[in-house]
């Protein structure tokens, strides 16, 4: 396990010109770890969310177009 101070010094290691040549050598050096979790536990898919979040949106800015026409 890394542990990095914050965001910013990850990214500016990310994007440090000398890290280039080693990133393949620490990606071959990583290891999968999986977790196994409760059959019991559903999680949405992200893309039905933000599609019912957008429909959302679109439904109400019509109906709020709507309601300033009629007045």
């Amino acid at each position: 396990m890394v542990r990095y101070r914050d965001r910013r010094a990850f990214l500016d290691l990310l994007a440090d010109p000398k890290y280039v040549p080693f990133m393949p050598y620490k990606l071959m050096a990583t290891e999968l770890n999986l977790l196994p979790t409760s059959g019991e536990l559903v999680l949405l898919d992200f893309r039905i969310i933000v599609s019912g979040l957008l429909l959302i949106i679109f439904l109400g800015v019509g109906w709020f177009r709507a309601e300033r026409r009629n007045a």
